[in-house]
């Protein structure tokens, strides 16, 4: 015969897969589906975790909606727009308490808490001058409100006004109460800014040896190489620790 015999053992022709490597290929593609199906499962169930169950609101949230609820079904209703205001402050929402702290003061000018939230809403802000205004008219009718005073020489000290700011501080601890721990941390401040550093150790010390697990004083002191007063060192028989705040 005079055609030739195929060659035994020749490889494929070029460009031609083997049936090896299509067997490899075939795997591949069925490994990459797999994974990419297992991803698209855990990604749904992480998505539907984080993304789609309902989250749980938060006491304010529920506050401000409750409150809300109750201005909306009796608009002059005093209780019902301090307390909105005063949720929205806790929330940080300082413009929204402003308009409803504002709205209790005008249907009752001397609703002492709505004004306190009020003044303390302006300081945030950078309304020094307001908060002062509203403030101080609660004074006329409780002149031995420290918490007043302390948010009253916060409103000053904003203004850099630190001669006053020490002032009002001063009035807390000479004819209300002595023992208040924030006032002497606050009075600490005031004096630091007044560039008074013996003075202000002095005030922090105070306030850290009246409590010595109020954290800002014990900070201050480090801050400025001071030791910082052990519980121990503290006198039995002090009298309660109050802290000042918001009027809660």
């Amino acid at each position: 015969m005079t055609g030739e015999a195929p060659e035994t053992g020749r490889g494929p022709e070029p460009g031609l897969p083997s049936q090896g490597r299509e067997v490899s290929l075939r795997t591949g593609v069925a490994i990459f589906l797999a994974v990419v199906l297992a991803v698209a499962v855990a990604g749904s169930a992480i998505g539907y975790r984080f993304f789609w169950t309902p989250r749980q609101p938060s006491q304010a949230d529920v506050a401000i909606a409750r409150w809300q609820a109750e201005a909306e079904k009796d608009p002059k209703s005093i209780v019902a727009w301090t307390e909105w205001g005063v949720a929205l402050y806790e929330k940080g929402q300082r413009q929204e308490a402003i308009e409803k702290l504002s709205r209790a003061v005008q249907l009752e000018p001397r609703a002492a808490r709505a004004r306190y939230y009020l003044g303390a809403a302006y300081i945030d802000e950078g309304r020094y001058d307001e908060a002062i205004k509203v403030l101080k008219e609660i004074l006329t009718r409780d002149i031995n409100n420290p918490l007043v005073f302390t948010q009253i020489a916060r409103a000053y000290e904003g203004k850099k006004d630190y001669q006053t700011a020490l002032q009002n501080l001063d009035y807390i601890i000479e004819f209300i109460d002595p023992s208040l721990t924030e006032v002497h941390y606050q009075r600490g401040e005031v004096l630091e800014k007044m560039g008074k550093r013996a003075e202000a150790i002095e005030a922090y010390r105070k306030s850290a040896s009246l409590d010595p697990e109020y954290k800002p004083a014990a900070d201050a002191l480090r801050r400025l190489g001071q030791k910082v007063p052990r519980p121990e060192e503290v006198l039995p028989g002090a009298p309660p620790v109050f802290h000042g705040g918001t009027g809660k």
